[in-house]
């Protein structure tokens, strides 16, 4: 599954993703003050084969994303 994945302008480890495509206008997110001013970081992006993400455990953002139409995960990248 593809991602577009959004960074926090308040948190740079905070990262949002939702399905690639999609707006993410039309997503719903947690409200909270870690997720405000996203910004998009990447687009079109497979986790599963991508080492971008320190640590991060693909399958589990992925597992959230087809629950519930998104993901939310802290991260540090290079």
């Amino acid at each position: 599954m593809l991602l577009d994945v959004y960074r926090s302008g308040v948190n740079q480890t905070c990262f949002l993703a939702i399905p690639a495509g999609r707006l993410l206008a039309s997503a719903t997110i947690p409200k909270g003050p870690d997720y405000a001013g996203l910004a998009l970081h990447l687009q079109g992006v497979d986790l599963t084969t991508s080492d971008y993400f320190h640590g991060l455990e693909a399958q589990t953002v992925l597992r959230q994303v087809a629950d519930h139409g998104y993901a939310t995960f802290r991260a540090s990248v290079p």
